[in-house]
């Protein structure tokens, strides 16, 4: 009996120390280097380390940066935002990772305003194995031996980058396995190999540089493939290896040891290639620059080509109602139709009962004689004005 009561008040303990636990998580954090991981992580006690903050966080909750300190590093394992918040904040990660996410099927992470650091012996940046998106933003990753980033889920994920900075490791970014990446404003620095994507990955950028990387900077293999629209490749050994596809659209791909190799290399045709390189190198094949359809109704009146005197509408074919109500027109007289609205009713003519007696010499003015008659209750007869579709005639 007394066991049973232990028991019971075990068990009793243990679910309220969970529910405390439960209750404890908030959905916004806060970390200082001033900071204690024993406290709540609240912004008048918040936590040191991203560690010490991420337990206490709610799942889809916010980590919050309050002043310039080092963090450490961090395994995450659920929907989670990390802001460094413009304070200069950083993750060092000597001898090891900076960032792994193995994250549920359906989470999202996103990392912002944050400096990722090897210190020169780091092992990889951030290693992205599950999950369903990664967004980076204002985030640098500098000085690990191996990669910058890699991303290669075993399930269908995506990584955004924006204004990323990847510069100063053994090797930049890797997108593998069933991989997708996006990729805008971003740089690729003094790797060994700048942007990689193999097995099914799909690779987009825009806007982004990628130069000094000693290998190669942009190397597609497997069945991967990238498409790049504006940016440089420059000062690489080699600047785009296709071994699979490689789109490109205004991109400079200059200054460097091989310009173009592989044979999957296709350029819109707007590209800058004979910029520098040691061996340009040509694409392998030429692509049509397409332009959506407008979504505008056509006109009525089609235009026919040529310069702009000869886009005119087409004239009515002769005998066409369109042609009748043209030529109808054309007859009002200009004047006319330029009458206010209020004119163009028909004319009202006012029909007398009674004769008006003709003035005489001795009689009073017209005027005073019209005015007698009107005023003794005489209707006067009012001469018919023009009609609107009455041609006006100048009197000899």
């Amino acid at each position: 009996m007394q066991l049973r009561l232990v028991i019971t008040a075990l068990s009793v303990l243990c679910l309220v120390g969970s529910a405390d636990t439960a209750s404890a998580q908030a959905t916004r954090t806060w970390v200082s280097g001033v900071g204690d991981d024993a406290n709540p992580c609240s912004r008048t006690a918040p936590c040191k380390t991203f560690v010490g903050a991420i337990s206490k966080t709610a799942a889809g909750g916010e980590i919050d940066a309050l002043d310039p300190a080092g963090f450490g590093v961090l395994t995450i394992t659920k929907s989670i935002t990390i802001d460094g918040n413009g304070m200069l904040a950083s993750a060092l990660a000597a001898g090891t990772t900076g960032f792994v996410i193995n994250a549920g099927a359906a989470d999202v992470i996103t990392i912002r305003n944050l400096s990722i650091n090897g210190v020169g012996t780091g092992l990889n940046g951030l290693v992205f194995n599950s999950g369903a998106a990664l967004h980076l933003e204002n985030v640098s990753i500098f000085g690990f031996t191996m990669q910058g980033i890699s991303f290669a889920p075993a399930a269908a994920a995506i990584l955004m980058m924006k204004n990323v900075s990847v510069t100063n490791n053994g090797a930049g970014i890797l997108i593998g396995m069933l991989g997708q990446a996006v990729m805008s404003k971003s740089l690729v620095f003094a790797c060994n190999t700048g942007l990689h994507t193999q097995n099914t990955a799909r690779a987009t950028v825009h806007d982004t540089t990628i130069v000094g990387n000693a290998t190669v900077g942009v190397f597609a293999e497997g069945t991967s493939q990238i498409s790049m629209d504006h940016g440089i490749i420059a000062n690489n050994g080699v600047g785009v290896q296709a071994d699979s596809t490689v789109r490109l659209s205004e991109v400079m791909v200059g200054h460097n040891t091989t310009g173009l190799a592989g044979v999957g290399v296709a350029s819109f045709g707007n590209n800058r290639i004979a910029a520098g390189n040691g061996t340009n190198g040509a694409p392998t094949t030429t692509l049509l620059q397409q332009r959506a359809a407008s979504s505008r109704p056509s006109s009525r009146w089609p235009l026919s080509s040529g310069s702009p005197a000869s886009r005119r509408r087409k004239p009515h074919a002769p005998g066409s109602r369109a042609s009748v109500m043209t030529r109808t027109r054309a007859r009002v007289p200009r004047r006319a139709s330029r009458l206010p609205v209020r004119s163009r009713r028909p004319p009202r003519v006012a029909r007398s009962t009674r004769s008006i007696p003709p003035t005489s010499a001795s009689s009073p003015s017209p005027s005073r004689s019209r005015s007698t008659a009107v005023a003794s209750g005489a209707s006067e007869v009012l001469p018919p004005m023009h009609s609107p579709s009455t041609r006006l005639r100048p009197t000899s």
